[in-house]
């Protein structure tokens, strides 16, 4: 019987390769799809009976896949709020922008009394 060699390593080279590296854990993020700037965390979606995605539709028949976050600190408001065509009762809106190129990430829905969601475009 006999083997062919593929590959020959020296000692060194195996045993580098045997010593594990350590790679930095990386937190999964969300960024800003215009500049890469951080949004939110995939931890601080919020799920409802439907799940995590949702489709609404704007008064002017544009429709919208959204994600529901409940922290979102690098979305900031961009309008006043509105209770106009509200896709949640008892919520105001208000456009969602990056904080840091101001494009548009979303809406940041306020309820009339307190806390917030940002559901962001998917």
């Amino acid at each position: 019987m006999t083997l062919d060699l593929i590959c020959k390593k020296t000692d060194r080279q195996i045993q580098e390769k045997s010593t594990p590296e350590v790679q930095p854990t990386i937190e999964p993020v969300i960024l800003c799809k215009n500049c890469n700037a951080f949004v939110t965390k995939p931890e601080f979606a919020l799920r409802t009976g439907e799940g995590f995605a949702q489709t609404f539709a704007n008064p002017s028949g544009h429709v919208f896949e959204i994600g529901c976050f409940a922290q979102a600190s690098g979305c900031s408001q961009g309008s006043a709020r509105s209770s106009d065509f509200t896709w949640y009762p008892g919520y105001d809106w208000c456009i969602g922008i990056c904080r840091i190129c101001t494009f548009h990430l979303g809406w940041i829905f306020l309820p009339v009394r307190q806390g917030g969601a940002h559901p962001l475009l998917l």
